[in-house]
């Protein structure tokens, strides 16, 4: 159990080992995230569920992507256990091809629309950055356990750099599509070079 949630993992399906750091970061998302009834949010590279459901007690509404199939039926289970089924929905397949078709998909129908990055290590392909850049959503929460990636994915969606034919090139002049609000580090491996880092960007309105 983690902040009220019973939940549960598989064999395949990514979860924090560190309880009592993982317990702090994700509260930390959901209180950066100053969700509303109003409010859905896409989490993306979902796991097994159990920053959804957590995410899911404040959110009018909360769709989760993950590839593993594992880890989806564990998410699914988990949140019929918790009593979140009328307000999850979860989806098995690559971000990259999900994630701009839900989104425009919600953007018809919802007033705010916030968005929950948790890559692995390699950080998330541009599709799914230019994904988020097209539809404009209003806030996103990345959490990552490698700065170099973190910040490559951070400068494209603040429009500081830019991928052209497969490379990173920083732009000299640009107008901040977001702005970074915050960066907060946990150190989830403990005597290690590893950090787990959250990072809030809010629309540049």
């Amino acid at each position: 159990q983690m902040n009220g949630i019973n939940y549960g993992t598989g064999v395949r399906s990514f979860t924090q080992v560190n309880t009592e750091v993982c317990s702090l970061l994700y509260s930390n998302v959901v209180k950066e995230l100053s969700c509303d009834n109003n409010t859905t949010v896409f989490d993306a590279y979902s796991g097994a569920g159990l920053m959804t459901a957590l995410i899911a007690n404040s959110a009018k509404k909360v769709v989760g992507i993950e590839i593993i199939p594992e880890a989806v039926k564990i998410a699914d289970k988990l949140m019929k256990d918790n009593g979140l089924n009328d307000k999850v929905k979860n989806y098995c397949g690559k971000c990259e091809d999900l994630l701009p078709m839900l989104i425009e998909k919600e953007r018809e129908i919802s007033a705010n629309i916030s968005v929950v990055l948790d890559p692995p290590r390699k950080g998330c392909e541009n599709s799914v950055l230019e994904a988020i850049i097209k539809s404009g959503v209003d806030k996103i929460v990345y959490v990552s356990c490698l700065p170099q990636s973190l910040a490559r994915d951070v400068g494209i969606l603040v429009g500081s750099l830019v991928s052209r034919n497969g490379e990173i090139i920083r732009e000299k002049e640009f107008t901040p599509r977001y702005i970074v609000e915050k960066v907060i580090p946990f150190e989830m491996f403990p005597n290690t070079k590893h950090i787990e880092t959250l990072c809030v960007l809010k629309k540049n309105s």
